[in-house]
């Protein structure tokens, strides 16, 4: 509870917190007397009557809803989107007033939502559903036992299957030069199909990657800033890819004027006719392998790869580094046996 003040009056004033607005200011409720004793007994009092110190009550669904709105301006569409496939997820917490939300009731949906979804997914629903409540009762804290995260599973497409896409793709087509993109600077999807002439210097053989197009709520594609601060990156681009740049028309503003959906359309299409199985976003994994395999230290392979930090490089990529340690502990024991024989 609450510590009473003393005012210039000479009289004490408990602040208590009772929630916030729709807006998600905080509000507070007043309570003054001659005593510092009896106004903290009157916010008790009041505190105690209402079952809560929450005056502002709404329900979960209302919470997760309001929480969008809010965060709308200022997170990236992709992520709106996202938003709001999850607060479907929880159609049994909608109906729920937040200040009656139990731990068991939590952990029951996590649990309901561990049998369809990955630990990943149900991992960031938990996420949303908790800031969402905590926005509105900010003294909410459930115990939940989440799903234990696996590691992902990355298919790294061969050299030689690489040659082969680029074989089957025409080399005049959107899709050629995606691939070169993907897997020659490591480039995401949704950077490739963003690209502007604008972003590529013939003469300095660099490449500027600032934007990202992304889906907002309403399905429609449009142009956002870079997924991170880290994302936005500056690439001194080798040799053929320049020499494939170079000989492309300019008759449009995009380098590679197709979607992020078409990208995968195109790109699926060509792996069922040569047999592959692996994903467009696998030949970004194929050029960090090259980077690992290289020798490239973690930061400037963190600043190639356009990652905020090397967690992705030591955790989703640690196969390739254990391959590459395989391959140099061989090594290492060859030239001993040759010495010692």
């Amino acid at each position: 509870m609450a510590k009473a003040k003393k005012l210039p009056s000479g009289s004490w004033r408990v602040q208590l917190y009772i929630g916030r607005d729709s807006a998600g200011k905080r509000k507070y409720k007043s309570f003054t007397a001659a005593t510092k004793k009896e106004a903290e007994y009157q916010a008790s009092k009041y505190a105690l009557k209402r079952g809560s110190a929450n005056e502002f009550t709404i329900t979960v669904g209302e919470a997760m809803h309001r929480y969008i709105a809010l965060k709308t301006g200022v997170l990236s569409p992709s992520t709106i989107r996202s938003y709001h496939a999850i607060k479907n997820m929880f159609p049994k917490l909608e109906s729920v007033n937040i200040n009656n939300l139990t731990t068991a009731q939590v952990q029951l949906a996590v649990s309901e939502l561990s049998v369809t979804y990955s630990p990943k997914t149900v991992r960031n629903a938990h996420g949303f559903l908790m800031s969402a409540v905590r926005m509105f009762a900010p003294d909410i804290n459930f115990k939940v036992t989440l799903p234990t995260k696996k590691p992902a599973a990355i298919q790294i497409p061969t050299k030689e299957q690489l040659q082969t896409l680029l074989d089957a793709a025409a080399d005049d087509s959107p899709l050629y030069t995606a691939i070169l993109l993907a897997a020659g600077v490591g480039l995401r999807r949704s950077e490739i199909a963003a690209l502007t002439w604008q972003d590529y210097n013939t003469n300095r053989k660099t490449l500027s990657v600032n934007k990202a197009m992304v889906k907002t709520v309403n399905h429609e594609w449009v142009i956002k800033t870079t997924k991170t601060s880290s994302s936005t990156r500056l690439l001194r681009l080798p040799d053929f890819i320049c020499n494939h740049l170079d000989t492309l028309p300019k008759d449009n503003e995009r380098i590679v004027p197709l979607a992020p959906f078409a990208i995968t359309y195109y790109f699926t299409k060509l792996l069922n006719k040569l047999g592959f199985n692996f994903r467009f976003h696998d030949l970004r994994h194929f050029y960090a392998s090259l980077l690992l395999a290289l020798g490239v230290p973690d930061k400037y392979a963190m600043a190639r790869m356009g990652h905020a930090s090397n967690n992705m490089l030591k955790n989703v990529y640690q196969h390739i580094m254990v391959d590459k340690e395989s391959e140099i502990d061989n090594a290492i024991n060859q030239q001993l046996n040759t010495f010692f024989s």
